[in-house]
């Protein structure tokens, strides 16, 4: 995952800001969407350059209006929810790990049964079915799996009982609160006219989140052609006042905005956010192999990601989520194979060679010879471009072929 550039944050505002359309401010809120209203207008705007933190902040004075006077510890709640999210969404690497957290998992459990009793459920679907079933469970009857499925189902349901969000967007009722949410932060029209124009100012040719597919744009608002997905870091399903939030909108590829992201939710699950984190030095791609000092094929070999990332689990996250690891692993093993032979086949001397035949700077002959970028500052230039830094600095390139490192270190 690499980070998106610095971007003209007034130019962007500019494009966003005729779709924000506060209410009037209310004088005696009566109900939970006036009060929620006014703190949006009270925001005078800024809510649409809110950075990271700022929309963790704001995010919490909503959650405070929406589930105010609860006798349920919402932290706890979601604390609770985040554990079994993680079981529930990843199993492949954390179900075996399931005994090692029993402790943690029955705190959970408790959590949510007095979560359940607190709540009076009468929802469609048979959501109020999972909440009997919830109640009934105990050790011998069913597996962690299921139970973990079932909790997770019974905090969507409350979160819907509280109109914190919609799990079904299309039963919306006119007038109901997401309705009027979306009439304040108007996303909709905004991507019809806007989208082509927003993306393109942010000079993005490759997808962030993978750093695996070219998102071009062909065409303009107005002759249509193609262009990258928007995502929405914090959903605008489950968290419609982040719709037009600049910092919540990701130019991305269609397999990690559609086929792999979805909606979940990242404030529960936290993942490296491309605008203010990356992957960095403190997670890289590697080959390894039963040997280290020679590679002749593919089989040889696995890529593997080595996280020791100072945020860790928003490392491990994201690549779960996005299936990094795998698609490097089962994809790209031939351009990682053609990198490494490159290494062990041009000495420094024919590095050199090349300032003479095509007097260009030491940057642009790297790249000649090695066929992408390495500079950190170049990663959104091209995919792959992360990986063949990782395998730059495995191989230990810098000093094989005497360059300075420094002059490629900047972000």
């Amino acid at each position: 995952m690499i980070k998106i550039k610095d971007c003209e944050i007034g130019d962007l505002y500019n494009l966003i800001e005729p779709f924000f359309k506060p209410k009037p401010l209310f004088s005696s809120p009566r109900n939970k969407f006036e009060r929620i209203s006014n703190l949006i207008t009270n925001t005078n705007g800024e809510i649409l350059i809110y950075n990271y933190s700022e929309m963790i902040a704001f995010n919490a004075q909503i959650e405070e209006i929406i589930f105010g006077g609860s006798q349920i510890n919402l932290d706890q709640v979601k604390n609770a929810y985040r554990f079994l999210s993680i079981i529930n969404q990843y199993p492949p690497i954390h179900i075996n790990r399931i005994a090692d957290h029993e402790i943690e998992y029955k705190v959970a459990f408790q959590r949510f049964n007095k979560l359940v009793d607190f709540c009076d459920f009468n929802l469609e679907d048979g959501l109020e079915r999972n909440i009997r079933i919830l109640k009934g469970l105990n050790d011998d009857e069913i597996s962690y799996k299921r139970r973990a499925e079932q909790m997770t189902k019974a905090y969507e349901a409350w979160c819907v009982k509280n109109q914190l969000y919609s799990i079904n967007k299309k039963k919306l009722k006119r007038g109901g609160f997401l309705n009027k949410i979306y009439e304040i932060f108007d996303y909709e029209n905004f991507s019809k006219s806007k989208g082509y124009e927003f993306v393109k100012s942010l000079n993005l040719p490759v997808c962030p989140y993978c750093n695996r597919q070219y998102i071009s744009i062909e065409g303009n608002d107005k002759l249509k052609g193609t262009r990258p997905d928007i995502d929405h870091f914090f959903p605008k399903s489950k968290y419609p006042y982040f719709a037009l939030s600049i910092y919540n909108l990701i130019p991305s590829c269609k397999v990690c905005n559609s086929s792999f992201k979805g909606a979940k939710d990242f404030f529960i699950l936290e993942h490296i956010h491309p605008y203010f984190e990356n992957f960095g030095s403190g997670a890289v791609f590697k080959m390894e192999g039963e040997t280290e000092t020679y590679f002749n094929n593919v089989n040889q070999f696995n890529l593997k990601l080595i996280n020791s990332h100072t945020e860790k689990e928003k490392v491990e996250n994201s690549n779960h989520t996005f299936k990094l690891e795998n698609l490097y692993d089962n994809n790209h093993k031939d351009y990682a194979l053609e990198i490494y032979q490159k290494a062990e086949a041009y000495p420094e001397d024919y590095l050199k060679s090349l300032e003479g035949v095509f007097n260009k700077p030491i940057k642009d002959n790297i790249r000649l010879l090695i066929g992408n970028y390495i500079s950190k500052n170049d990663f959104s230039k091209r995919p792959l471009s992360k990986l063949t830094r990782d395998l730059f600095d495995q191989f230990e390139l810098w000093v094989r072929w005497k360059i300075d490192k420094s002059d490629f270190d900047k972000e």
